[in-house]
């Protein structure tokens, strides 16, 4: 049986990485980016959980000490 299920819309990492780093360089609220760019706002927020998440992991990469 199938369904006519709509598919979910997938967003590039450039994409969800450059709304993330608008929101702080401009100013801006994730709700009015998220409403610019036709997406959930609560989308947007975890994006950017996710790339907070990313960095943090990225960070701990160059800290290990060598001896």
């Amino acid at each position: 049986m199938a369904t006519n299920k709509p598919k979910r819309k997938t967003y590039s990492d450039e994409f969800k990485e450059f709304l993330v780093q608008e929101a702080p360089s401009l100013g801006r609220s994730i709700a009015s980016i998220a409403r610019d760019n036709g997406i959930n706002q609560n989308l947007l927020h975890n994006w950017k959980r996710e790339h907070k998440g990313k960095q943090s992991r990225m960070n701990t990469l160059f800290f290990y000490d060598l001896k």
